[in-house]
């Protein structure tokens, strides 16, 4: 098959947007969940926080069992996982189970940014790898905005518990498709032609000379101590925690938001929640284009700069007075947002040389930085909109720690800038040593 890297990333993008619409049920049911149930926003986001703390707790776990198991093996089993237990979400009858489901189907879902990046690495061309992660989280939000209605559907014509059972149901489709069409390494593909195998094999070879001329470490000898050693992962790690509070408000609360402030049923709700995820679609798509064809592969000023604009839109959409300026400002939110958060993962590939095998732990650390934000945010939401009757006080909060998380990102430009200037990306394929 020719491009067959492209159509096995095709395969993953298709497990990230059945990984969102799976996460868009109890958001979209917030409302008649709680109505059943018999609890309140400070509760509801108890469990809602309860999915995002086993997703913090099991991400650097799941990225050292994916360097054991291979990405294969260990993305089937986990997808498997995370479909039975939103089906168990459904059947619920109180508060602590359904806590202890979204725990454990929190634990399942930490499988996607591991997979991804181990994959982005394995199949890839070096100067393909930005579009990759720009598509990455360009997949999420498509997740989020088919995920939105659907669920928004299923909850109308049925109920909020059937849009548990549809989800998770066809979470089986797409661990059926990993199976089939999926393999660690290009060159354990039966239709990997040797014409494509040999571009994949010279250009990562030119990218991992290069790495070696910055390493002083062999891959065997890279430990969990090294990469927690790593200032720079840490400074970029809490820029990334807080320039997720954002994203993950807008994925938890936005549907209740819509409902209990702007006052729309449960279909409108999930149309409106729909259209701030496309946006930040296209701006993900947007930065992998301008990291790899414009901004010369650097792309820290490219998280900088989403990260600090999407800060005044949030504000906008809680001050707006009509629902057409505050989904206007959303959109933009989002936009800037995913623009930010999409070129956030193709670090760990590109400005640690001494680490690159251990490129999946890296972004599992990464992931537990976003998830540590998705379990605070709620933790923060449901209170004060309980007290207030308001989301504005989060969001504007959330806005701050936005530019600041961005800022904090500067702290690697030097490096980032001093490693790109070495040759990594020259177009004549002639690398240097010079630093």
């Amino acid at each position: 098959m020719r491009n067959l890297r492209w159509f096995v990333m095709t395969v993953w993008f298709i497990l990230g947007i059945v990984c969102y619409i799976d996460r868009m049920n109890i958001a979209v049911s917030s409302v008649p969940l709680m109505n059943d149930l018999h609890i309140n926003a400070t509760q509801f986001g108890y469990a809602v926080s309860a999915f995002t703390l086993g997703y913090f707790i099991f991400s650097i776990p799941t990225g050292v069992i994916m360097d054991k198991w291979g990405i294969k093996k260990t993305t089937i089993l986990f997808t498997l996982g995370w479909g039975v237990f939103s089906i168990l979400s459904g059947a619920v009858w109180a508060l602590l189970p359904l806590i202890i489901f979204r725990f454990i189907f929190g634990m399942s879902e930490t499988v996607l940014g591991p997979s991804l990046t181990g994959l982005n690495k394995n199949w890839m061309l070096p100067s393909e790898r930005g579009r990759i992660s720009g598509l990455f989280i360009a997949s999420l939000m498509i997740g989020t905005v088919i995920g939105a209605p659907l669920n928004a559907a299923v909850v109308s014509v049925w109920n909020w518990r059937g849009a548990f059972y549809v989800t998770g149901i066809i979470s089986f489709f797409v661990a059926l498709l990993f199976y089939l069409f999926i393999k660690d390494r290009p060159n354990q593909h039966r239709w990997m032609t040797s014409k494509e195998l040999d571009l994949i094999n010279k250009e990562q070879q030119k990218d991992n000379e290069l790495l070696e001329s910055f390493s002083n470490n062999k891959p065997s000898s890279v430990s969990l101590a090294m990469i927690f050693k790593n200032k720079t992962i840490w400074l970029t790690g809490i820029g990334l925690f807080l320039i997720n509070f954002l994203y993950w408000a807008d994925l938890q609360w936005l549907p209740s938001y819509f409902s209990l402030v702007r006052h729309t049923s449960v279909m409108a709700s999930g149309i409106y929640t729909a259209l701030p995820f496309l946006a930040a679609a296209f701006g993900s798509y947007v930065s992998g284009e301008l990291t790899d064809r414009i901004f010369k592969k650097m792309r820290i000023p490219v998280i900088v700069i989403g990260a600090v604009l999407a800060a005044p839109c949030a504000i906008w959409a809680m001050m707006s007075e009509s629902i057409t300026g505050s989904v206007t400002a959303f959109m933009l939110m989002a936009f800037f947002n995913g623009w930010a958060i999409a070129q956030t993962y193709t670090l760990p590939m590109e400005i640690f040389p001494d680490l690159k095998e251990r490129a999946p732990t890296i972004s599992a650390f990464y992931i537990t930085c976003n998830s540590l934000a998705g379990i605070l945010a709620p933790l923060v939401i449901g209170p004060i909109y309980d007290a207030t009757k308001s989301f504005s006080a989060a969001f504007y909060i959330f806005g701050a720690l936005n530019v600041i998380g961005g800022l904090l990102y500067l702290t690697a430009y030097k490096k980032e800038k001093k490693f790109k200037r070495t040759g990594h990306f020259i177009n004549k394929g002639e690398l240097t040593r010079d630093i």
